[in-house]
């Protein structure tokens, strides 16, 4: 077993807890692994690997920030708040969906919540099976203040298939 030297407290008590134990050549034992990076991981796998962390932590934000939901058949791809002209007041939504379902849809209601406002924007039509939808629902949240393109929530409400049935 290694020698392993204890960082001692003041008059030679043993330190306090949570004090980290050094091995002989002065690396922490028990430590995270991040502590120190091997030197065998050096050149090329090291910058990958600071690369690699660099992105993740970077990236974390973006899919934290995805607060799309499908629901009902509906699969919502994108969903983003559109701003006027002056850059000051919202001009409705612009939802990008399919519809999942055998049965066309005829008319969808999402469910669009705005820093603490819940929109209701209805969209009507014929939404045949898996064909790509790309609308700006102009029906609520036009005239808020600009708050930025990201809903806090975006998802589908209420479906009326041609058939006449409702999903809630």
């Amino acid at each position: 077993a290694p020698n392993l030297v204890s960082a001692a407290g003041p008059f030679g008590r043993p330190a306090a807890m949570g004090t980290l134990i050094y091995s002989e050549k002065g690396a922490p034992i028990g430590a995270p692994a991040a502590v120190t990076m091997p030197q065998k991981w050096s050149g090329p796998v090291r910058r990958l690997l600071i690369t690699m962390l660099t992105l993740a932590v970077l990236l974390a934000p973006l899919s934290a920030s995805a607060k799309f939901r499908s629901a009902f058949g509906i699969i919502v791809q994108r969903c983003t708040v559109v701003e006027n002209a002056n850059h000051t007041r919202t001009n409705g939504v612009n939802v990008v969906y399919y519809n999942a379902h055998e049965t066309p849809a005829t008319e969808i209601d999402f469910f669009v919540r705005y820093h603490g406002t819940v929109y209701t924007l209805t969209d009507r039509g014929s939404f045949t099976h898996l064909a790509q939808i790309d609308h700006t629902l102009t029906n609520a949240l036009v005239g808020s203040v600009w708050q930025g393109a990201d809903p806090d929530l975006c998802a589908p409400g209420r479906v009326l298939f041609a058939t006449g049935k409702v999903l809630e």
